[in-house]
């Protein structure tokens, strides 16, 4: 993959303009494409409804989220918020290359994970920096490796 930079003083300051180029439409290209429509689609903050507010927290602070029936607690550097919601709508909000989802239940942010140790079962442990462990199942061991690279 080549990457080049050209300076357009035709385009506006704040405007960029992304020319993908390939011989065909493959996968990978077209998980580049699905890759650079989600940083456009993704803020600096998740607003949460918490009792009759709504708390706008910043995306770089939240360390993991799980969910428990119908409640997410998504877990912070500093607090911890109970809201009612679903996992898969939320993660949708989420950059999904920072965002991972360990388990039906869990996801984490892997700007936050510290160690993944092993278990017995053939899960992983992720033990996160604020002291958060949470289990990894087997069904998303291997895409937790990948998103690492390993």
């Amino acid at each position: 993959m080549k990457i080049l930079f050209e300076q357009n003083s035709k385009l506006n300051s704040n405007e960029i303009e992304l020319v993908v180029r390939a011989a065909d439409t493959n996968p990978k290209v077209l998980e580049l494409l699905a890759k650079l429509n989600q940083l456009d689609n993704h803020t600096n903050i998740l607003p949460i409804n918490v009792d009759d507010q709504v708390v706008l927290l910043p995306i770089e602070e939240i360390v993991a989220i799980e969910v428990l029936s119908e409640h997410l607690t998504i877990h912070t550097i500093s607090h911890d918020y109970v809201i009612r919601g679903h996992l898969k709508d939320t993660l949708t909000k989420l950059d999904g290359n920072i965002f991972i989802r360990i388990s039906r239940s869990a996801a984490i942010n892997l700007d936050h994970l510290k160690l993944l140790e092993p278990e017995f079962s053939g899960n992983l442990l992720a033990k996160m920096k604020n002291e958060l462990s949470l289990t990894v199942s087997r069904k998303y061991v291997s895409k937790l490796k990948k998103a690492l690279g390993m």
